[in-house]
C-alpha cells in the first residue's frame, strides 16, 4: 500500500511542475511581447516616425470596443478611409498614315505634225489700240474762187480756180478750210487775191436739207475794204460751198449766233445762195 501512495504523489508532483513551467514560459512570453510594444511605442514618439494609413494594417489598427477600449479588427473614428484613386483614360487617336504618293505616268511624246493639227494657230487681228487703223485718204479736184480786182472799171470779179483737195470724211470742210488759206504763187500772178478777212476760222458746218451752216469766229464779221469787199467774201463762201450737189444756199452763223447785218450793212440773216449776188 505505500508503494502505491508514493507512486500517485509523484505523478501530481510532475503535473503541478509542468503546470508551473507552463505558466512561467507565458508570463515569460508576454515580457518579451510588452517590452518589445513599449521599445516601438517609445521609438515612433522619439524619432517621429509616422505611418501612413496606407501602411497599416486594418487588422493590427486597435477599434474600441464598447467599454472605450479599442477592439480587434473595427476601424477608429480618426483613422481616415483612404480614397480610391481616380483613373483617366486618355485615348490617342492614331494618325493616318499618308497614302503613297502616285508615279506620275509616262506621257507619250507628240509629233510635231501631230501638234500643229491639233492646235491651229489663231488668226492675228489687228490692235486698234497699238496699231490704229489709218483712216483712208480721198482726193477730189474741187474749185475755189477768188476775187480779181479791175482798177480801170473798179469793178470786182469772181473767178474759179481748180485745186485738188484731200480730204478724210468731209470734204466741204476741207475745201473751205483751203479757201481761207488764200491763192498760192500762181494764182497771185494771175490778180487773184482773197477778200475773206486774216485770221478768219470755221467753228463748225453743219447741212441740213440743203442748207449748210456755216459757223464763223468773229474775225469773219470786220473787212476793211467796204461793203464791196463784204459782198465778196460771202460770195466767195457761198460759191465755193454750192459746189457740193447737197448744198444749195449758206446760213452765216458769227460765234453761234445769227446776225441780221455785217458791220457795213451785208445782210445774212437769212440763207444766201448764188442768185443772192
Amino acid at each position: 500500500m505505500a508503494k502505491i501512495i508514493v507512486k500517485k504523489k509523484t505523478t501530481k508532483t510532475r503535473k503541478k511542475k509542468n503546470e508551473e513551467k507552463t505558466t512561467k514560459g507565458l508570463i515569460a512570453v508576454l515580457s518579451i511581447l510588452l517590452v518589445i510594444g513599449v521599445g516601438a511605442y517609445y521609438f515612433k514618439d522619439n524619432i517621429g516616425v509616422d505611418r501612413s494609413n496606407t501602411d497599416r494594417n486594418p487588422i493590427d489598427e486597435p477599434t474600441e470596443t464598447a467599454a472605450g477600449e479599442p477592439a480587434i479588427g473595427e476601424p477608429s473614428e480618426e483613422t481616415p478611409i483612404p480614397e480610391e484613386p481616380s483613373v483617366t483614360v486618355v485615348r490617342t487617336e492614331e494618325t493616318p498614315k499618308p497614302a503613297p504618293e502616285k508615279a506620275p505616268e509616262p506621257q507619250q511624246p507628240v509629233s510635231q505634225k501631230t501638234e500643229t493639227q491639233q492646235t491651229p494657230k489663231p488668226e492675228r487681228r489687228p490692235d486698234t489700240k497699238t496699231n490704229p487703223i489709218t483712216p483712208q485718204i480721198k482726193t477730189e479736184e474741187k474749185q475755189l474762187f477768188f476775187v480779181r480786182y479791175s482798177e480801170s472799171t473798179e469793178s470786182v470779179e469772181i473767178v474759179p480756180v481748180i485745186r485738188r483737195i484731200s480730204y478724210e470724211s468731209s470734204p466741204l470742210t476741207q475745201t473751205l478750210n483751203t479757201l481761207l488759206y488764200g491763192p498760192n504763187v500762181s494764182e497771185l500772178s494771175r490778180n487773184l487775191v482773197t477778200m475773206i478777212p486774216d485770221k478768219t476760222k470755221i467753228l463748225s458746218i453743219k447741212i441740213n436739207t440743203g442748207i449748210a451752216t456755216i459757223n464763223f469766229n468773229e474775225a469773219f464779221m470786220f473787212n476793211s475794204n467796204g461793203r464791196e469787199g463784204t459782198e465778196a467774201q460771202l460770195a466767195q463762201i457761198v460759191y465755193t460751198a454750192t459746189q457740193f450737189p447737197t448744198v444749195s444756199a449758206v446760213q452765216f452763223l458769227i460765234e453761234g449766233e445769227k446776225k441780221t447785218y455785217m458791220p457795213d450793212g451785208s445782210y445774212i440773216e437769212l440763207p444766201l445762195s448764188r442768185s443772192s449776188f
